[in-house]
């Protein structure tokens, strides 16, 4: 270990010494402290606060999803073919119908691809309309059920549902009055005559959209019809009866009320139609044959039944209806081999319809054929659902990929999960719609819970006056948390737009698209503006899940949290100190016992971590770069971890960013002769013959000294249609070439490849083009060419360099050496050094530099200038240390040591990890071969005379 600084240098540091990764603290919403409690006495109309929402999912959360064993009824054994040859879809229904008649089991598709149809007028190819029955695959890779009707209007792949329909509107038997007004969530309901129902029953709860409701909402211009009023159907909550008090006047309910309950609407408690439950769909994927029409799929196009949209409209691969307390588990839409467009669905992905209490956990839906208006295009779907479960789902390529829709749609949770790049259809690209959203006719009270948003938001705002009852409010009290956002949707500067009736939240928001809107498009129909907080902040959040901490509140087993941890570090540490102090402090400001580790993750090398206390440590470092350490605070069973970053520079260091000087793309094909010029945007794709595209930059690189320490190529997507794409970054040397003459026909030939990347869901990316930049004088030329096989449907768009964007622009980002130290103030500080063996200080080439300080930094002496007494020379087969022979200290062992600062005093041996035991003679000059990477530059070196007893070999 090299020596420590003396006492100086730490006096130094500390009255330097900054935060570098801020508090740390978690922090919590100011709506839901660490003592909350389920509201008892809010009011919607009222008062801003956070529900439980932990009810949502199979059977409240309180059960683990099943996994049914048996009885099996494999579909091979009723005659299906799991070859694609043949239809299969008698043989599958008759394996459900098996099940059905032995009161449920499980219905089993081995590994192969089913093909299936509706027959006739049927409404959907498969229909499971009895409790108990799990349709399974051998898995989403194994399992493929493909639908090869293409006229699918109103039809579903496979349909969940109760024989009767499962509308929970239709009351059966005799009805209740509620006898007290629920202006809040409420799960005690007075009842004129409790006796009447009985504790597990299932019953709704339900008022009528009166014109006083209406009038409450701010509605009454576009909602105040009869007609509306009825289609609407006023609030309604579907729940199971958990405790029933005659003399009290009161039930009680498993779930508590979404919004307003007033005896003024007729608030009752009535019994209705029978649900179906314990159904599954689990382990295969399911996806549908495009249409052969190439044409007819405009945004109104589903109304003329002469055109394709017509037969795609509002079409499912997977329908639920009157279901209660099941699961679709690892369910993914697929594209069919026989598709040549990326159509996986020609319509919808999954609808909730009159549902209560499904989970849908590890469904991914994506790309359909058709996205137009009138209901097309979405992935998963909400309608009439409530306290239902969308966990770890995923919706790509779409219209609408997460929908909520309808005044019976309540207490849902999208839980984690991915939405990304919406306003998409495979027929012409874009749609008019777009976002993630809370559709229409005001959803009540769901939870998004930590969602990544690609190129996608969520809207829970205004909707206008879409649709036969025009949209309008969509949501009141639905709840945005700690979502993440990687980039915004061209247009769309946000991952949040929240214009919600009464009150709406957004709580804590992380990523690099963070970005939150609260627009006030209605005014007073929507005040008061929407309660937002921790935009950006979401990475310190705690909770980190609403629904998980509210689940565990209820079910028991509830943290209070990790502690908050600080971490702190000096943001710079410059030559000649080399040591940097690393504290951690818990949320007290003291350690209390808690074990705090220390451990560097990145950086050129590895540094010493000197301990003197648990929290705080000492980074003695060697190298100039960036240093990463990372405290560990380990507390019962939380392991907390936060990192804090050193930059360790040689003085003089500086970063330089070159903007791209000349930027252009070039097409082939019918194109190769068009010149492209310097636009806001710079192309690549490689899909097809004739489409291909290339891009070229030009960096002017002449005023930047060589060698410097790194140079990165820095590139910035704004729009993408492929998932991944492979990039060649190559060399050009030829760079005459001109923005407003460039064309396909006269770009200059690539040279070497600098290296390739690999650009995921289009994202940013940067290149080490260190070593092409030392090596190459002038301009600097670099040509992108895609990597992909003929077909794929891809391209990656740019910035360019005239992007209105400066900050995405293409730039060269160059990290400078520091500059030459003064000869003299170096020699002056080291007087015992023999004039022999000192270096020439003259600099007989004229290029500013004497030779000693060209050798300091690593470079060959000159040959025009006369042989130093100590050079370093390289080439193709290594770097080679030369001294001149001094006869009189011919039998003494040589040391070599080096200095990597301005201390005369602190010199370090040069360790080899292969010895030599004489150096090779040749005349007056000896010579040591020594690795390359054993000299680094940005170091003084000295050789002298090793008086010691036992010297150290070199």
């Amino acid at each position: 270990m090299k020596p420590l600084p003396r006492a100086a240098v730490f006096v130094s540091l500390l009255s330097a010494f900054t935060v570098q990764a801020a508090a740390g603290d978690w922090w919590r919403s100011a709506l839901y402290p660490g003592d909350w409690q389920p509201p008892a006495d809010a009011a919607f109309l009222d008062d801003a606060f956070l529900q439980d929402f932990s009810y949502a999912g199979y059977r409240r959360g309180e059960e683990a999803l099943p996994h049914i064993s048996g009885p099996v009824f494999a579909a091979l054994d009723y005659g299906a073919d799991p070859s694609g040859a043949h239809d299969a879809t008698a043989a599958i229904q008759s394996a459900i119908d098996a099940a059905a008649a032995a009161g449920g089991g499980v219905v089993y598709l081995g590994e192969g691809t089913y093909r299936v149809a509706p027959p006739g007028d049927a409404a959907q190819a498969l229909l499971i309309d009895h409790d108990g029955i799990v349709l399974r695959g051998a898995g989403t890779d194994r399992t493929f059920l493909l639908n090869t009707r293409t006229d699918m209007r109103a039809r579903s792949v496979v349909t969940v549902r109760s024989p009767n329909g499962g509308n929970w509107r239709t009351e059966t038997g005799p009805t209740v009055p509620v006898t007290g007004d629920l202006p809040g969530p409420a799960r005690r309901i007075p009842v004129a005559d409790a006796s009447a129902f009985q504790v597990g029953e299932w019953v709704v709860l339900r008022a009528d959209a009166t014109p006083e409701y209406i009038a409450d909402l701010n509605m009454a211009d576009l909602w105040g019809s009869a007609e509306a009023r009825g289609a609407l159907g006023g609030p309604l909550f579907y729940r199971m009866v958990t405790d029933v008090d005659p003399d009290g006047g009161f039930i009680e309910i498993d779930a508590p009320t979404r919004f307003i309950l007033l005896t003024r609407d007729n608030a009752r408690v009535a019994r209705t139609v029978d649900f179906l439950e314990g159904v599954g769909l689990e382990d295969f994927s399911i996806g549908n044959l495009q249409h052969p029409s190439d044409n007819g799929w405009g945004e109104e196009d589903y109304r003329n039944s002469a055109l394709p949209a017509y037969d795609t409209h509002a079409s499912y691969l997977v329908r639920w209806q009157g279901v209660r307390d099941s699961w679709m588990r690892s369910v993914a839409s697929f594209r069919a081999p026989e598709n040549t467009k990326p159509v996986h669905m020609l319509s919808n992905g999954v609808v909730l319809f009159y549902t209560r209490g499904i989970t849908l956990e590890d469904v991914e839906m994506q790309r359909p054929q058709y996205g137009g208006g009138g209901g097309n295009g979405y992935m998963i779907r909400f309608s009439a659902a409530q306290e239902c479960l969308a966990l770890d789902c995923r919706v790509h390529w779409n219209r609408h990929g997460f929908v909520f829709s309808g005044m019976q749609t309540s207490g849902n949770v999208i839980h984690r999960g991915l939405a990304r790049q919406t306003a998409w259809q495979a027929e012409g690209g874009r749609t008019n719609g777009r976002g993630s959203d809370h559709h229409m006719h005001l959803s009540q009270s769901n939870l998004v819970d930590g969602v990544t948003l690609d190129s996608d938001f969520f809207q829970a705002a205004w909707r206008g006056l879409w649709g036969t009852h025009p949209h309008g409010l969509t949501a009141t009290h639905s709840v945005f948390w700690n979502l993440e956002g990687l980039r915004y949707l061209s247009g769309r500067p946000f991952i949040v737009e929240s214009e919600q009736f009464a009150y709406g939240y957004v709580i804590g928001t992380r990523g690099p698209a963070p970005a939150v809107s609260l627009p006030r498009a209605q005014g007073d129909r929507t005040d008061p503006v929407d309660h937002k907080e921790g935009v950006g902040k979401g990475d310190d959040l705690w909770p980190v899940s609403l629904f998980q901490d509210q689940r565990a509140r209820r079910l028991g087993g509830h943290d209070p949290g990790p502690p908050a941890l600080t971490v702190c570090a000096p943001a710079e540490v410059h030559f000649p100190n080399r040591r940097a102090r690393l504290e951690a402090i818990t949320e007290d400001g003291a350690d209390n016992g808690t074990s705090i580790a220390w451990e560097q993750t990145s950086g050129p090398r590895a540094a010493y971590i000197d301990t003197p206390g648990e929290g705080t440590a000492w980074a003695v470092i060697d190298l100039p770069g960036a240093y990463t350490f990372r405290a560990t605070v380990e507390r019962s069973e939380w392991s907390v971890a936060r990192e804090v970053t050193v930059e360790f520079l040689p003085k003089g260091v500086e970063d330089t960013v070159l903007p791209a000087e000349t930027a252009a793309f070039v097409r082939d094909g019918v194109h190769a002769d068009t010149v492209y010029g310097a636009g806001a945007a710079l192309e690549v794709k490689n899909d097809s013959p004739g489409y291909a595209r290339e891009t070229f930059l030009r960096f002017d690189t002449a005023a930047i000294q060589r060698p410097v320490i790194s140079a990165t190529l820095h590139m910035n997507s704004v729009d993408q249609g492929l998932d991944e794409m492979a990039h060649h970054v190559h060399r050009v040397s030829a760079d005459g070439w001109q923005e407003d003459s460039l064309t396909w026909n006269t770009r200059p030939a690539p040279g070497a490849l600098v290296g390739a990347v690999t650009v995921r869901e289009g994202r940013s990316w940067a290149l080490d083009v260190t070593a092409v930049f030392n090596e190459t004088p002038g301009d600097t030329a670099f040509r992108l060419a895609a990597a992909m096989n003929y077909g794929a449907p891809g391209w990656m768009t740019y910035a360019g360099r005239t992007h209105a964007e400066t900050e995405i622009r293409p730039r060269l980002v160059v990290r400078h050496d520091p500059a030459p130290a003064s000869y003299e103030d170096w020699w002056s500080g080291a007087p015992e050094t023999p004039p022999e063996l000192r270096a020439p200080a003259s600099d007989a080439s004229g290029d500013g530099q004497p030779n000693i300080i060209a050798f300091l930094r690593g470079l060959p002496p000159l040959a025009a200038e006369p042989a130093p007494a100590l050079s370093l020379h390289k080439d193709d087969s290594g770097l080679f240390l030369r001294w001149r022979q001094d006869t009189r200290v011919s039998t003494l062992p040589y040391r070599l040591e080096w200095n990597d600062g301005f201390d005369p005093e602190d010199w370090t041996p040069v360790i080899l990890e292969y010895r030599f035991a004489h150096p090779a003679e040749t005349g007056d000059i000896r010579t040591l071969e020594v690795a390359l990477e054993q000299l680094p530059r940005l170091r003084f070196y000295r050789l002298r005379i090793d008086t010691d007893p036992q010297p150290p070999r070199l």
